[in-house]
């Protein structure tokens, strides 16, 4: 069978689900002066009127967007899949070898297990799946192609950061700190940029996004309409990590708690940055009840379940990534990004919870100034 190699066969399916005008190029040419809306749209959509005028002046974001991929997991693998075939450029960044990935229980089906790559960077490794995967990333060469960058997230520059327009930060076992990751995505939300931290616990997934506070996008308004633009605002991920646990209430109108999922990665996280050697259920009581987090005991005991999963997979290689998880919570935020790219769709609530055995997902909004 011949390879798909051709624009309109490699993105078939995103041709069938967007339409031709999201993928393809435009030409930079000038809108007409008469129109109402253009002078003072910054993303002209006209995407009611027929072609040809429709497709000079829908304004292509997809194929000249780009991602930073912060870290290999087996959830950023399953983002990054999703957007390279949808034609998203990327720049791959982690420092690990191969088999330092797989100490820190790597999984990645970009990633082979061969002893091949025992000598390589992983990130080169991704990079080289990604070419096999979607070769028209690569065909324009220069610096608009796909890359791959062998240093730890603690070493990329401001200007590494703000030069894309969604950043993706993996956290892991030996990945990015809390402190790491508040300075990237502060570069992140100074330089308008949107900023997403996920992981994948076991059979749960959590993700936080911040896309600043002045995120604009237009909401669906029938078939082949949209809205003016609307503004969205979320939390930044420095007030999220800084907020006690114990006194925040979620937005949601019907849950009354915190997602016990938020507050284990939470607690995960900061048990991380400190590198304590104390037994992880015993400090996360700790630290979770203390005047930082002000937990009461009645909520503790929501979440003892939680805690000896955690406590399991802490004390063990670290915490599993369960394939299906990742590839559903994988394609719940590459849809996220792509609306955040386009700027065509409402934007989620800044915080996203997977539950892999309810088989439920919750968006909510944490972290906000009272």
């Amino acid at each position: 069978m011949k390879p798909a190699n051709t624009h309109s066969e490699v993105y078939d399916r995103q041709i069938r689900l967007w339409g031709v005008e999201a993928q393809v190029r435009p030409r930079s040419i000038s809108p007409p002066s008469h129109h109402p809306h253009l002078s003072s749209c910054r993303t002209p959509l006209m995407i009611s009127h027929p072609p040809p005028f429709r497709y000079l002046f829908f304004q292509s974001k997809m194929s000249s967007a780009s991602v930073l991929y912060i870290g290999i997991t087996c959830l950023s693998t399953e983002i990054l899949k999703n957007l390279a075939l949808a034609g998203v450029r990327c720049t791959i960044t982690d420092g690990r070898t191969f088999p330092q990935f797989r100490a820190d229980g790597g999984n990645s089906f970009l990633v082979s297990p061969d002893g091949r790559n025992s000598d390589k960077m992983v990130a080169d490794i991704v990079l080289e799946s990604l070419r096999s995967l979607n070769p028209l990333l690569f065909s324009s060469g220069g610096s608009s192609s796909c890359r791959a960058l062998c240093l730890h997230a603690s070493a990329l520059s401001d200007a590494e950061v703000a030069e894309h327009d969604v950043v993706v930060c993996s956290t892991y076992k030996g990945g990015p700190d809390v402190d790491t990751i508040t300075r990237l995505s502060k570069v992140a939300r100074g330089s308008g940029r949107r900023f997403i931290m996920a992981e994948a616990l076991g059979m749960d997934g959590v993700a936080v996004l911040d896309y600043g506070s002045s995120h604009l996008y237009r909401r669906e308004a029938g078939k082949n309409k949209w809205t003016d633009e609307m503004k969205a605002r979320h939390a930044s991920i420095e007030n999220v990590m800084a907020n006690a646990l114990g006194k925040e209430r979620p937005s949601d109108r019907w849950d009354k708690f915190l997602p016990p999922q938020y507050v284990m990665y939470r607690t995960l996280m900061e048990h991380r940055s400190q590198a304590s050697e104390i037994q992880f259920r015993q400090w996360a009581r700790e630290w979770l009840k203390s005047d930082r987090n002000g937990m009461s005991e009645q909520t503790l005991q929501r979440l003892e379940e939680k805690l000896t999963r955690i406590e399991e997979s802490v004390s063990c290689e670290g915490i599993l990534e369960v394939p299906v998880v990742c590839a559903v919570l994988g394609g719940v935020l590459g849809q996220e990004i792509i609306k955040a790219i386009t700027r065509l769709g409402e934007p989620s609530k800044n915080l996203i919870v997977f539950d892999g055995v309810g088989c439920g997902c919750k968006c909510m909004s944490v972290g906000e100034e009272k």
